[in-house]
């Protein structure tokens, strides 16, 4: 019984102390201007296995269905080493969605998805990071999705602010936050770009 009470509090100590950083932190990361009509969207996370290909499905289902059918969608990985399918709850969350992932199979971003990406989306902070550091001709076209946020719907206001974190490897009810999320960003992503 101590060594759970004394787990608990080391989990609230180190949320406690996430959250400061991200309250200073966070502060300091601001997504550039928007571009004048955007016309190809980039989906960037660390593998492409779970939430840029959601957000990249997604977006083209949104996109189709609200009249944006000038907008291409695409999306690709920071570390991906070869081809691989989305773990089991990754597609049956996303099918809740109606975005279907059984088919897709990671890829590796590449200097021409840069190159012809209007708009880059990241899903956290050290993506942001990395890209800026391979590709800083590109430093105006890479934006932090979850600052797109149309409504906050996390109860935590700092760390979840500025990551959408990977579900990989988590219980399908993480997926379905992660994924409820990225809709929410996107939603607020095409009331941006319409305006």
């Amino acid at each position: 019984m101590g060594k759970k009470k004394n787990n608990n509090k080391l989990k609230k100590i180190k949320w406690a102390l996430r959250n400061l950083y991200w309250s200073v932190y966070g502060a300091t990361v601001k997504n550039p201007s928007m571009p004048r009509d955007p016309k190809s969207l980039l989906f960037v996370c660390k593998g492409n296995i779970c939430r840029s290909p959601f957000a990249e499905r997604l977006a083209a289902r949104m996109a189709s269905k609200n009249g944006y059918g000038r907008l291409t969608f695409i999306s690709a990985g920071l570390e991906t080493s070869q081809p691989l399918t989305p773990p089991g709850n990754a597609i049956l969350s996303a099918t809740s969605f109606g975005v279907h992932l059984d088919d897709h199979k990671s890829r590796q971003i590449t200097d021409k998805m840069i190159n012809l990406a209007d708009m880059i989306l990241v899903m956290e902070p050290w993506h942001l990071k990395t890209l800026k550091k391979s590709y800083p001709h590109v430093l105006n076209k890479i934006f932090l999705l979850s600052l797109f946020e149309k409504e906050n719907t996390t109860t935590n206001k700092s760390y979840y602010r500025y990551n959408i974190p990977d579900p990989y490897g988590q219980h399908l009810d993480q997926f379905q936050i992660c994924y409820s999320r990225i809709e929410n960003c996107i939603s607020g992503l095409f009331i941006r770009i319409s305006a």
